[in-house]
């Protein structure tokens, strides 16, 4: 008798550890306090444990997601993101400032697939595939603002890149995350701002289509190794049915119905800000083309020229007294058009991107020119 009661409390006991561990405890015969059943006990509870451990790293939907956020996002069909000369997943570009496994579901919110698409596994390219954070260097010369000498600003575009592998073959698709713009004097680079700077805010680079370059039959990863990529072709603000020859509407034109408001602030096209002594919103359109020619440097950097262009229209403003037709041209001094990529984690964010920004000497720091940093991360 008393040998049953213990039997019974210990039954007990065990379909409780079972209910706190999360494990089914169906089998009547498992839960016999024999010896022998309790060694097996001891392996199941481990294998458990393991269970555990893998559905934390696997824990899925049917859909593929494994985490949700609270950032909304425009759920863009395939269809209008061909419209606007973008990739076909257009609709992440918000998420993706949290990362390249996030992507924008049917409700219009962020969620993490907690994994990555870096192509196939075998192949030349494979070596490349994975995420990196880019630098982009873009010198131009601001015309046509009264009474002062054009000045020149280098733009830097810092973005979060996906490479995918397909045999000897790679595609780059790149989200911006931000764009500092400094200005260039004889003396060199001038980051408090100076007279007046161009800034860009979050809206503008949530919104801005992803970049798309690639490459055919690149060689393999070692250190020497050149490779050329796609030109890419982007409008922002407006929508070009031929987005290599169209014509930008004119000056102080934003009722062009090619306009939109593509960064959501509730004004025509993409809007920039003057600080300093000028200061106000203008709202803008802009053509841009690039192709990278790189270089491998080693494993986890590549470096290489920028072959640039960029055509901007200013479409009106919230002051009157701040239009002007002002354009930007390519700084004379060609050798400021460069990149730089820096291999990083797969769960890389533009938060980790922009951190490699910070220090001097780090390989996504800004420079004037391309070879005046050593490999340092």
């Amino acid at each position: 008798m008393i040998g049953r009661i213990m039997s019974v409390q210990f039954a007990v006991l065990l379909l409780f550890i079972c209910q706190f561990l999360l494990v089914s405890c169906e089998d009547s015969e498992e839960n016999n306090p024999s010896d022998g059943d309790m060694e097996a006990s001891d392996g199941d509870v481990e294998t458990v444990d393991g269970d555990i451990s893998e559905s934390e790293n696997e824990n899925t939907d049917a859909e593929g997601v494994c985490g949700t956020t609270d950032i909304t996002c425009t759920t863009y069909s395939s269809a209008e993101c061909e419209d606007f000369n973008w990739v076909d997943f257009c609709a992440d570009t918000m998420c993706l400032r949290e990362g390249w496994a996030y992507t924008c579901n049917e409700e219009g919110v962020c969620v993490d697939r907690c994994s990555v698409d870096v192509g196939d596994e075998e192949g030349t390219a494979t070596d490349y595939a994975g995420v990196w954070g880019g630098i982009l260097a873009t010198p131009i010369t601001i015309t046509g603002l009264p009474q002062v000498t054009p000045p020149t600003v280098v733009q830097f575009h810092y973005l979060l890149i996906r490479v995918q592998a397909s045999d000897d073959n790679v595609v780059m698709h790149s989200r911006l995350c931000s764009i500092e713009n400094v200005n260039l004097s004889p003396g060199g680079f001038n980051r408090e701002g100076g007279l007046m700077q161009l800034t860009v805010d979050l809206d503008y680079t949530d919104h801005a289509g992803i970049m798309e370059h690639r490459v055919t039959s690149i060689p393999a990863l070692t250190v020497g190794a050149t490779f050329s990529t796609s030109t890419f072709w982007e409008a922002r603000g407006i929508k070009l049915e031929n987005i290599e020859n169209d014509q930008l509407p004119e000056f102080n034109t934003e009722d062009d119905p090619r306009v939109w408001d593509q960064d959501a602030d509730g004004y025509p096209g993409m809007t920039l800000s003057w600080q300093g002594v000028i200061v106000g919103d203008l709202y803008s359109v802009q053509r841009l083309s690039s192709r990278l020619e790189g270089e491998v440097v080693d494993a986890d950097h590549l470096k290489g020229s920028l072959d640039f262009t960029s055509e901007l229209m200013i479409i009106g403003s919230e002051d009157s007294q701040l239009l002007y037709d002002h354009n930007t041209i390519p700084y004379e001094n060609g050798e400021g058009n460069y990149f730089r990529l820096l291999r990083m984690g797969p769960d890389a964010s533009c938060t980790d991107v922009l951190a490699e920004k910070e220090e001097d000497g780090f390989w996504l720091s800004p420079t004037e020119n391309l070879d005046n940093i050593p490999v340092k991360r």
